[in-house]
């Protein structure tokens, strides 16, 4: 519903948040591919609104996905390309 929603609004924020934690929740009930695509489009929403922040928590989220998915090699091309933009905010999370 929520998606629909921030879709609705043109709510780039709340829609890329949501598809974040729906590819959380993915990734807890053991369905890595659903949550990998979910932090996909939260990452392709983030970065379309040119917001750092949730570009960032995408890319971290994703990084986590892809990892338990068993592809390290994508997980850490996103956690590279996620550490200079936190590190440009002084993010230390």
């Amino acid at each position: 519903r929520s998606l629909r929603l921030y879709r609705g609004m043109g709510d780039a924020a709340g829609l890329a948040t949501s598809l974040n934690q729906l590819g959380q929740a993915a990734l807890g009930a053991g369905r890595l591919a659903r949550a990998v695509e979910l932090h996909e489009e939260a990452l392709a929403t983030a970065r379309a609104a040119g917001d750092d922040w949730r570009t960032t928590y995408s890319l971290n989220l994703l990084a986590a996905g892809r990892l338990q998915s068993g592809t390290p090699a994508l997980a850490r091309t996103a956690a590279t390309e996620a550490l200079p933009l936190a590190r440009s905010r002084g993010d230390r999370w």
